[in-house]
């Protein structure tokens, strides 16, 4: 039986990438290059997202692997725009429908922990966000020193509520190999596309097998779950 609901934030329930340009420029423009050139960075293992940083030091860190010479009045601007985005996305750009869903699994009584790959400044906003307070635990990599998809840090989120990993029930866009790392660690798993745009197809062909289902929006989490107590209920 589900009792836990186990969240990732980033293109699960909030999309930065749809932030209004007059917020701020993506960084990928501000540098020059193409979004999947900045986006792989994000990525790479440049990306310190298990100890705490300093913005500026990570989009440095970034820029500089990529092109060594950016200078750094270019990289101060390209973190403060960045801050801005990442701030408005999880105070001022939360759909109302997430928000909705996300009330409606709370008011059903179900456990609710986010666990998100992030470094610091991408969820300096956090206690700021609608959704903060719908959440018993907030499980951020820079804060616990551990990323999906390592084993630990499922555990770290299934050992704050006091339950077995059977009991939860992650749901994510499927970056990061979450949804495999939640699988493997004993999770229910279901693969939220609501954000995917043109990544969709590839990240539902990647995940046959791996997912015990797939959802639009987290108003059609609580209908995944009613439907699997319906078809666990004895004839």
């Amino acid at each position: 039986m589900i009792k836990v609901l186990c969240f990732d934030l980033f293109s699960t329930l909030v999309d930065v990438g749809s932030v209004p340009l007059s917020i701020g420029r993506m960084t990928a423009d501000i540098f020059g290059l193409e979004h999947e050139q900045w986006n792989a960075l994000c990525f790479s293992a440049h990306h310190e997202i298990c100890e705490p940083t300093e913005a500026f030091d990570v989009i440095q860190t970034l820029i500089h692997s990529h092109s060594p010479l950016v200078p750094k009045a270019l990289i101060q601007q390209a973190v403060e725009e960045r801050q801005a985005r990442f701030d408005y996305a999880l105070t001022k750009h939360i759909q109302d429908d997430v928000l909705q869903g996300i009330e409606q699994l709370k008011q059903q009584n179900y456990q609710l922990v986010l666990v998100s790959n992030a470094s610091t400044a991408e969820v300096q906003a956090w206690r700021d966000s609608p959704l903060a307070p719908l959440f018993d635990h907030s499980v951020f990599s820079c804060a616990v020193g551990l990323k999906k998809p390592d084993a630990k840090i499922y555990q770290h989120a299934y050992e704050l509520v006091s339950v077995q990993p059977a009991e939860c029930l992650f749901i994510g866009d499927g970056g990061s190999d979450e949804l495999v790392g939640a699988k493997a660690a004993g999770m229910c798993t279901l693969l939220m596309t609501r954000f995917l745009k043109n990544n969709k197809t590839a990240r539902q062909q990647a995940h046959v097998g791996v997912v015990d289902g797939e959802v639009e929006s987290t108003v059609e989490v609580l209908e995944w779950l009613a439907q699997q107590s319906v078809d666990s209920a004895p004839l």
